[in-house]
């Protein structure tokens, strides 16, 4: 039994919650954002996520939330360690490497892959060309 229950919303139901209560912004946790925090609804919400390279399984940042006396909100990024980032570069050239020989073996598939990395932005680009062979 699952006793966790899951909701969306969009900013018009943050904005009346807000309303609501009196308040000026909503912050939660406890969800994966790239650069450790990102502002939804207008910067009335506020999703923190302090786990950087989140269980070696994605490459974000961590943040960490401060608010001073006068209610200013300040974040520390804790950004994600360059290993890490190669330890996933690797790990998708290889997913992806092993789908696209799947492919090949399962379904009679050509292939060609090409992997360019473009670490400035901290993005990998990863492109299979699978052609189904005639016949």
């Amino acid at each position: 039994m699952n006793d966790r229950e899951s909701h969306t919303f969009g900013p018009d139901k943050v904005a009346e919650f807000l309303m609501q209560h009196d308040m000026d912004l909503v912050c939660r946790a406890h969800q994966v954002v790239e650069d450790g925090y990102e502002f939804f609804a207008e910067r009335q919400l506020v999703t923190i996520f302090s786990a950087p390279n989140y269980c070696g399984e994605f490459i974000n940042a961590g943040a960490m939330m401060s608010v001073d006396e006068s209610l200013m909100c300040s974040f520390q990024i804790l950004k994600p360690a360059d290993e890490s980032l190669d330890f996933m570069r690797q790990k998708s050239i290889a997913y992806i490497y092993a789908l696209v020989e799947h492919l090949r073996n399962s379904y009679g598939w050509r292939r060609a892959v090409e992997d360019a990395d473009d670490f400035t932005s901290g993005h990998i680009v990863q492109n299979a060309f699978l052609e189904r062979r005639g016949g």
